[in-house]
């Protein structure tokens, strides 16, 4: 049963109580960015870090859960795709910039950068551990 439509009135079980955390979360997502937009209008909901400090506690609630350290699971930065491109891509503009060739000019080269990071944005979801 959706434990987030507040028809539920037995035990939770550990799943439930994870989604009605990860409910939550979402509202202080929404209630952050409606502060962060007009804070004149949605002060009265707190402010942007009251919003932040709360989605933070309950993101390590339901690590504590799971049974895990950390509340987002993350790599090591040599697993890190974005990481390993984008030195890729400085080592092309270092060699662009060293042979003297201007294979690419450097608007060409930063729209290359952002759509490529754009592209890796999409595709990742891990951060990389401290």
């Amino acid at each position: 049963m959706n434990v987030c439509d507040g028809k539920y009135t037995g035990d939770l079980t550990k799943e439930q109580v994870i989604e009605q955390f990860l409910y939550r979360i979402e509202i202080h997502e929404t209630y952050a960015g409606l502060v962060l937009d007009d804070p004149v209008t949605w002060g009265g909901f707190g402010d942007y870090e009251y919003h932040l400090w709360a989605i933070n506690g309950y993101w390590w609630a339901i690590a504590y859960l799971r049974g895990k350290e950390e509340p987002v699971e993350t790599k090591k930065w040599y697993t890190s795709k974005t990481v390993w491109i984008n030195l890729l891509m400085a080592i092309g503009v270092v060699c662009n910039v060293t042979i003297g060739n201007d294979l690419l000019n450097a608007e060409t080269q930063g729209a290359i950068v952002i759509i490529v990071n754009l592209i890796l944005r999409l595709i990742t979801g891990k951060p990389l551990s401290k």
